[in-house]
């Protein structure tokens, strides 16, 4: 069973990409996350673990 604790540091993480965005849409947020995923790393967001997600949005931050 995966760790009950990874979800609310992983939303808080979210939410400040998505504040930093705030007239994106909540699909067209996941739909440029999962865009970027998929030409800059070749891997379908489906299969990715959430820290390496997470690290796609640390990363989305920081640009």
């Amino acid at each position: 069973m995966r760790d009950v604790n990874r979800i609310y540091p992983f939303c808080l993480e979210f939410a400040e990409l998505w504040s930093k965005y705030p007239d994106l849409r909540f699909g067209q947020i996941m739909s440029n996350i999962a865009r970027y995923t998929q030409m800059e790393h070749r891997k379908d967001m489906f299969y990715m673990e959430d820290d390496e997600l997470m690290e796609i949005i640390r990363h989305q931050l920081r640009t």
